[in-house]
């Protein structure tokens, strides 16, 4: 059985997808708050994923108040992904989804960070994986950073795998860190053979020190910048988005490692003036505040991150490192200390944006295909729960998240805090996504019939009720759907330059209207409408936004 939505509408307009849309009368239900979704990896003591959680194991806190959870469900590729504990209505479709879901990876190499004899071990790791591993129906993106090479999501491995290859190395991959280890080795050399003052050379090594520390600041502005232009790119693709972030790191206490080494190679150094030179030092270097910029530099990623819903799986690109392999020769007293400096400070860098944002490290291997697995598993396996933050938090406010489980001996990973966003509008950026990759967008099952009478394009949308969420508010159940239909022609350009419909449907329903549900197979939304003869694209994309669900699907139409 079907039955029409006979509901309030609501129309607005997208940047890109101009929206023509007749509003209609009916009653109107404001939706009051947003759901905070969190996506929560549960692994057994053996790393596998734990498949059987329930709802009332699982408690979530914001700033150490337990949340009730609005919306669970387990998001697994084999699964019927059905909402649980009456948080949907669970029919039988009347056109069943059949076939398993893909997963979406996007693989990011910063360049910048990569000794150029790493990446080939790099590119190896990512080209075994994707075709040995990988099915027809996952989306592979890459995006590399200090370069402006980019694949966007795509199935076709081949044009993935070209674009991989394309990557070049870059010189700069080598650390700042031992980098100055060495020029500093070359000027005490120097100051040993030709006559210089202590003063000149204590002002040469700091002017060196300054200049590294200077360099590594801009390496890893650059390296942020770039990772945050990532997740708003992919902030309102669905769900759960791994990104496996093969890179060196970043040395965030670069100026205190620089700083401790000039101290100790230039104990007795004294400048007319002063009292005393180790305070010069720390003053010019500034490796205290270098620490505090490049702290709030990774802080910026992990807040957009876990804004976005984006999870970093942190690769060493060098694979195994030891500090042999950074040995500076005959400076033991400083050499040995910076070669720790660089392995313990990259990889915390790594290790800290895995984690703050429910993601994985890998560290200290050089089987980097490990990485790429464990990203791939928690794409396919984890749980998405919501719940309703409460009201009244300033624009900007960080807010703890934390989540325990009421089973032993099971490990959590999972997004820890979140911003309150400056505006929560995420509406028009996922719809545009979208249209612009329906393929990604498989949140739940719809189905599409078209038909032309007399010049005119008829498109009934059937989504079945068992996928629909609501929330239920006292005695009434809440739940809002978007329809969007837009017609791409032959290049490509949005025909006549707006969508042919969108409308919001917002749904109330009192006890004995939502137990009515059980009678219904499906909800029905029609267009109906002149349409130029010739052959089109018809995408149409439909949100659940209370959920922050969206499906989108693409028919190849001719009109006579």
């Amino acid at each position: 059985m079907r039955v029409a939505f006979l509901l309030s509408i609501l129309s607005f307009v997208l940047p890109a997808l101009p929206l023509s849309v007749k509003a209609q009368e009916g009653p109107t239900i404001k939706v009051e708050s947003k759901l905070v979704l969190v996506d929560l990896i549960a692994l057994d003591s053996h790393g596998k994923p734990v498949p059987d959680l329930k709802k009332d194991e699982i408690e979530v806190l914001e700033d150490g108040k337990r949340m009730p959870i609005s919306f669970f469900e387990r998001r697994h590729p084999t699964s019927e992904e059905l909402p649980e504990d009456g948080l949907a209505v669970s029919r039988t479709p009347q056109r069943p989804d059949t076939g398993e879901k893909g997963v979406l990876l996007i693989f990011m190499v910063d360049l910048p960070s990569i000794p150029p004899s790493d990446l080939p071990r790099v590119k190896e790791a990512i080209e075994s994986f994707v075709r040995t591993q990988c099915r027809p129906q996952d989306t592979l993106m890459l995006v590399a950073t200090g370069v402006t090479a980019v694949q966007s999501p795509t199935r076709n491995v081949e044009e993935f795998l070209t674009q991989l290859k394309k990557l070049p190395p870059l010189e700069e991959g080598s650390s700042q860190l031992l980098q100055f280890g060495a020029d500093l080795e070359r000027l005490l050399t120097v100051a040993k053979s030709v006559p210089l003052s202590t003063q000149d050379l204590t002002r040469q090594a700091i002017d060196l020190g300054r200049r590294y520390i200077v360099q590594e600041e801009n390496r890893t502005r650059n390296a942020t910048q770039s990772a945050i232009a990532l997740i708003r790119e992919i902030s309102t693709l669905p769900g759960r988005k791994n990104v496996l972030y093969f890179s060196g790191g970043y040395r965030r206490r670069i100026g205190i490692s620089i700083q401790d080494t000039l101290l100790s190679v230039l104990p007795d150094a004294r400048l007319p003036g002063l009292d005393s030179t180790h305070l010069w030092i720390r003053s010019l270097l500034g490796g205290q505040p270098s620490v505090v910029k490049l702290d709030a530099l990774l802080r910026s990623v992990v807040d957009e991150a876990n804004r976005a819903q984006v999870s970093f799986y942190a690769a060493d690109g060098r694979g195994l490192t030891t500090r042999g392999d950074a040995r500076l020769g005959g400076f033991v007293r400083y050499g040995d200390q910076l070669a720790r400096d660089d392995i313990n400070q990259s990889q915390s860098f790594l290790r800290e944006i895995a984690e703050e944002t429910g993601g994985r490290r890998f560290l200290n291997t050089n089987d980097l295909e490990t990485g790429i697995r464990g990203a791939y598993q928690d794409a396919s396996d984890h749980y998405e729960l919501g719940y309703v933050p409460p009201k009244g938090s300033k624009p900007g406010t960080l807010h703890e998240i934390s989540v325990k489980v009421n089973r032993p001996h099971v490990t959590l990973l999972h997004r820890r805090d979140y911003v309150e966003p400056l505006q929560f509008d995420p509406e028009r950026r996922s719809v545009e996504n979208a249209f612009r990759f329906p393929e990604l967008f498989q949140d739940f099952p719809f189905e599409v019939d078209t038909a032309f009478k007399n010049g005119n394009l008829k498109v009934d949308v059937y989504v079945p009720v068992r996928t629909l969420v609501f929330r239920q508010e006292g005695s009434r159940h809440k739940s809002e759907l978007a329809v969007h239909m837009a017609l791409f022609d032959s290049s490509g350009e949005l025909y006549e330059g707006k969508t042919l419909f969108s409308r919001t449907y917002r749904i109330d329903f009192s006890e004995t209207e939502f137990a009515g549900l059980a009678h219904i197979d499906n909800l029905t939304s029609s267009y109906q409408g002149k349409v130029k003869p010739g052959n089109y694209r018809l995408r149409i994309v439909v949100r659940q936004t209370m959920a922050s669900k969206t499906a989108a699907l693409e028919r190849r139409i001719t009109v006579p």
